[in-house]
């Protein structure tokens, strides 16, 4: 049973999706990975333009067409790939202990055995894996085919709604997920993956952490952070 509380966050995130829906006819969307592939996209995808990181992991599946493939590659093989996205050095690092992990209790890297766990589950099987926080997770098991009714809260997102107020300055990626999900039980995966897209196109664009574009802003009418004259925001983030 929803209370006050979540009703009005269900209502704040409804009146956001809504306001924010004209991004979605300006973004191409792939079809969607397996959980393992997914999970490798996502992995390296971390703090790093989507352009960038997909053109990373385009590179690295050509080269690297299978997951075994990939597993054999050296460290510094992958970085040579993926030079071009943030910790580059790390990622590679963290994506050859993730890869080793799986292969060693599922050696076909499937995990569709994840959507049979509970969500919480499913979300401590990906985060006990080597570089693997809750937005990789989350994108994991919402991105991939297991189609997930998860929602993804990356950076632009935890900056976007504590300037709107539904959030703390101390909130977690995975205390916005759960606000999120609980506000909008009857969302599907679908949902909850084009209102991460919306909101971190309109942080890329817009609600930037330095000098957001307030007066172009479409929830402008609404953002607390505006009518408090507070918009900068100290949020960072090791891990994801």
């Amino acid at each position: 049973m929803q209370t006050a509380l979540d009703f009005g966050i269900r209502q704040d995130i409804g009146w956001i999706r809504a306001q924010l829906l004209p991004i979605l006819n300006f973004v191409r969307l792939l079809p969607p990975l397996s959980p393992a592939g997914q999970l490798v996209k996502s992995l390296i995808s971390s703090r790093t333009r989507d352009p960038v990181s997909q053109q990373a992991f385009d590179q690295l599946t050509t080269v690297y067409p299978k997951l075994l493939d990939l597993l054999a590659a050296s460290v510094e093989d992958i970085h040579d790939l993926i030079c071009e996205v943030r910790f580059a050095g790390d990622k590679a690092g963290h994506l050859q202990k993730a890869l080793r992990a799986i292969a060693a209790e599922h050696p076909d890297f499937d995990l569709s055995f994840l959507e049979r766990f509970s969500r919480n589950h499913a979300m401590a099987w990906l985060e006990s894996l080597d570089g693997v926080g809750p937005k990789v997770a989350a994108a994991t098991l919402n991105f991939s085919n297991l189609n997930a009714e998860l929602f993804v809260a990356d950076t632009h997102v935890l900056r976007v709604f504590e300037r709107f107020g539904i959030i703390g300055p101390k909130s977690t990626a995975w205390a916005a997920t759960e606000i999120v999900v609980a506000a909008m039980e009857d969302w599907t995966a679908e949902d909850f993956m084009n209102l991460h897209i919306m909101i971190k196109v309109h942080g890329q664009k817009i609600c930037h952490l330095h000098n957001p574009v307030c007066t172009a802003c479409p929830l402008r009418s609404r953002c607390k952070a505006v009518h408090s004259r507070h918009v900068g925001s100290p949020r960072t983030s090791s891990r994801h």
